[in-house]
């Protein structure tokens, strides 16, 4: 049951891909859906406790057969979330943490944790400054592919990996020449890494220039430039990108907001990458599963399509957003520079004179290798659906379902998941925690 800023990275990957400016100054500001409770200051601070069923748990039994009886376990942790508006800017934080026990192998037990923080300073009239940094860890079974305001970059799990540890920054400094024109610089860095055995993490960093052009209080026009590299570790070689793109958003009446993004990438990659891989062999006791790595010469130039389009509504007791797109991202340890095709929505509710909360998400990513000689797509996905309410002052009760696919990895076959979970939570603030 954690609060995660999840509307607001799904609304902001709409507007931007792992290399693409925005078409604005990005408003780093870390929220969650409980945030649609609160007004003005706030500051609020959690803890929670829940009981875990997994469908998918596969066990060897005495006859050294494979059976599934599902697995129970428990999370339990906490978080705070803030907001202070001052003269001229904000400040804001956004911390959520648990521990995660499982009875199981395969999904174990670890800790998810997620920090991000932002600060927003107008200079003067013309000028304004914003600041951001992101990070934390993923544990495997999260299903999560977010995008990071912060450095410009998604973050993408591993099939092999049972953590995945990210770091984001960024800097974006905006000048408005006159009340239609304005200009947008930024720089973001970025780091990923894996814990299984020869893994391949990525450090990396990227520049974005953009021109914004304000056609009416509706509508925004704009173009952008960006140049981004990534650098692999265990000397698999690095990729440069370079994008180009036009932007345009339109603010429709009664809270719908419409964006769209549309260009070419541009990249060039070279390297040698070990990739880790399982054959199966006959034995006189049977198949047997032997892991290696095999290495792969890699140098390649490629011109892809970018886009990425999206809505959003947000209103007093509701929000609501859905984007999608293409675009070449950093990897995921296996899959190096990749071109991804994204799909993303959510949308949260607020019932019952704010005592409850209803919240829907789903997600979809498909990846296929621009660098190195993985022939083959891996893709993810997910759906949940949650429910929170207040039963007295400070206590709330929560129920989540989460349908996860970790798509066929040769030779991996794909995996589903059916998880459950239910709990109690604590909050400073009498809200309904969203799981969101």
């Amino acid at each position: 049951m954690r609060i995660r800023a999840v509307f607001l990275l799904l609304l902001l990957a709409a507007l931007a891909s792992a290399q693409q400016a925005p078409q604005q100054a990005t408003v780093w500001k870390p929220v969650t859906l409980a945030d649609q409770f609160f007004e003005h200051n706030y500051f609020n601070y959690y803890a929670f406790v829940n009981g875990v069923y997994d469908s998918y748990a596969p066990v060897f039994n005495s006859n050294g057969q494979v059976v599934n009886n599902g697995s129970f376990g428990y999370n339990v942790g906490g978080g705070i979330s803030g907001y202070h508006a001052f003269k001229d800017g904000f400040f804001s934080i956004a911390y959520s943490g648990d521990f995660r026990n499982s009875t199981t192998y395969y999904w174990g037990s670890g800790t998810d944790q997620n920090l991000s923080m932002s600060y927003l300073k107008r200079i003067n009239r013309r000028w304004t400054i914003n600041a951001g940094t992101s990070g934390g860890i993923y544990f495997y079974g999260t299903g999560v592919n977010s995008y990071l305001p912060s450095s410009g970059t998604f973050v993408q799990t591993n099939p092999f990996s049972t953590e995945t540890k990210f770091l984001g920054a960024g800097l974006t400094l905006s000048y408005r020449q006159s009340r239609h024109l304005s200009y947008v610089v930024s720089g973001n860095f970025f780091l990923q890494r894996f814990n299984y055995p020869g893994s391949i993490g990525t450090t990396g960093g990227s520049g974005t220039g953009s021109i914004v052009y304000r056609v009416s209080p509706r509508l925004t026009i704009g173009g952008s430039y960006s140049h981004s590299y990534f650098g692999y570790q265990l000397n698999a070689g690095d990729a440069v990108v370079d994008g180009y793109y036009g932007n345009m958003s339109y603010a429709f009446p009664k809270h719908w907001f419409v964006n769209a993004s549309a260009g070419v990438s541009h990249s060039d990659t070279v390297g040698v990458a070990s990739l880790p891989v399982s054959l199966i062999i006959q034995t006189p006791n049977g198949p047997q599963t032997v892991g290696g790595y095999v290495l792969g010469r890699y140098e390649s130039t490629a011109n892809l399509p970018a886009f990425s389009v999206g809505v959003s509504r947000v209103y007093r007791t509701s929000s609501f957003s859905v984007s999608g797109g293409q675009a070449i991202v950093s990897g995921n340890g296996y899959y190096l520079a990749s071109n991804s095709l994204f799909f993303a929505g959510v949308y949260s509710r607020t019932l019952r004179t704010k005592r409850a909360n209803l919240s829907i998400s789903g997600n979809y990513n498909r990846f296929h290798s621009v660098a190195n000689t993985v022939g083959v797509n891996y893709s993810t996905a997910g759906i949940g659906a949650s429910y929170g309410y207040n039963i007295f002052r400070h206590v709330s009760a929560n129920f989540r379902y989460d349908f996860i696919r970790y798509g066929n990895l040769a030779p991996y076959n794909a995996v589903n998941d059916n998880r459950l979970s239910f709990g109690f939570s604590f909050s400073s603030q009498r809200i309904p925690l969203t799981i969101y």
